[in-house]
């Protein structure tokens, strides 16, 4: 039996490797159903409270803080239209606690959020890289300070210095056009 066995082994192991499981020897015996196993992890390991920590970290992208501060002054507004249309008459100030107590955790949730939404916004706005045309060493042959008429120019000293600029603007576009198409070569 112990040689039958081994000669199966041997044979497949130099099987093709899109052998299926069910075909597979070292498979012996039933496979253990879902809820068994389930419940052998379960008792073997402890789960971990991560529900909370995950949905504040989603709540805590840049998208969903933009839209958040939105969701939590309208759910605001819904309880204090609860509050409100609640009759609460017989206590005294309960209605007006009420309002305020909702209004300051409006507030104190809500000012988080926007204050880390404004902090990401100026950094990223900070970080963003200028136009490609003030990262660019000018030409020499355009000289920025001397455009338009002045006095005592001529018409002629006007029209070169138009010439020089639309050749240095031609010349950037082609350096321009240059850098766009390494980069979709790149890509």
């Amino acid at each position: 039996m112990e040689s039958k066995g081994m000669s199966q082994h041997a044979v497949s192991s130099s099987v093709d490797v899109s052998q299926s499981v069910e075909e597979d020897p070292l498979v012996d015996g039933p496979l253990i159903s879902h809820d068994a196993l389930q419940s052998a992890i379960r008792r073997e390991s402890t789960s971990l409270p991560t529900h909370f920590p995950a949905v504040l970290l989603l709540l805590l992208q840049v998208r969903t803080l933009k839209h958040l501060a939105f969701v939590i002054h309208s759910a605001g507004n819904t309880a204090v239209l609860v509050v409100m249309s609640a009759d609460l008459s017989e206590a005294n100030h309960l209605p007006v606690y009420l309002l305020l107590g909702i209004l300051g955790l409006e507030l104190l949730v809500s000012l988080p959020c926007l204050v880390i939404y404004t902090v990401r916004v100026v950094r990223f706005n900070r970080d963003r890289a200028g136009p490609d045309v003030s990262q660019e060493e000018p030409s020499n042959s355009y000289n920025t300070t001397e455009t338009g008429f002045r006095e005592g120019s001529s018409l002629e000293e006007v029209v070169e210095k138009q010439a020089d600029l639309i050749d240095y603007l031609k010349h950037h576009n082609t350096l321009l056009s240059k850098r766009l198409l390494n980069m979709t070569t790149q890509h």
